[in-house]
């Protein structure tokens, strides 16, 4: 008579992601435009990212697996939601993320205008659409980098049958060890109607930044 070898199965145990210390998360969240700090008209184009709950998503671009921005902690971004300037397609949308040293905030804040990670987020944008997206060289000269706590600025267009259908421009800003980025996406519109956009951004920015 043959006695079957009793067999034990190992469950591997599950731990908890590393969670950002409150006062990191609310360092991050402090940055962030929230929908109450608009003026009336402007309306939640999509609601923001929850990363107190879930991680920073990995890409090939500004986060790949293993990087800086990777090994952060559960918590230390925030998002804002993408608001829109009523009927007009104007959009803002902000990031945040707060590190544990300021070096680490100014090496990730570079890291974001290497041409290789600009490259990266200029084809993933482009994507298998119709449209071309071109990225926009910015004149180091124009004052606009270094600035308010700003470490970069990154800008692109959408081109579809030579014509220039939309513009986004990311701002980077440092704020000790606190990195906020500033997505402005623009489509058909008057200058007077960009002007009153970019005049919100800049006063919520303000307020912030504390510039």
């Amino acid at each position: 008579m043959t006695t079957a070898k009793a067999t034990t199965t190992t469950v591997a145990a599950t731990t908890d992601p590393e969670k950002a210390d409150d006062a990191v998360t609310k360092a991050s969240l402090a940055l962030v435009f929230e929908e109450g700090a608009f003026p009336d008209g402007w309306t939640v184009s999509k609601p923001a990212e929850p990363y107190t709950t879930k991680g920073i998503a990995i890409d090939d671009c500004f986060n790949p697996e293993g990087g800086l921005l990777a090994q952060q902690p559960l918590g230390s971004a925030a998002a804002g939601p993408t608001m829109k300037m009523g009927e007009v397609p104007f959009f803002i949308s902000t990031w945040a993320v707060t590190f544990t040293s300021e070096d680490d905030a100014k090496t990730w804040a570079k890291s974001m205008t290497d041409a290789e990670s600009i490259e990266c987020r200029r084809s993933a944008l482009e994507g298998n659409n119709d449209f071309e997206v071109r990225q926009l060289e910015v004149d180091p000269t124009s004052g606009r980098v270094g600035e308010d706590g700003r470490e970069a600025v990154i800008n692109f267009e959408f081109v579809e049958n030579g014509v220039v259908g939309a513009t986004m421009r990311v701002d980077v800003y440092r704020k000790g060890a606190s990195v906020l980025t500033v997505t402005m996406q623009l489509g058909g519109m008057t200058q007077e109607q960009a002007d009153a956009g970019t005049a919100v951004e800049a006063e919520l920015r303000g307020l912030v930044l504390g510039s």
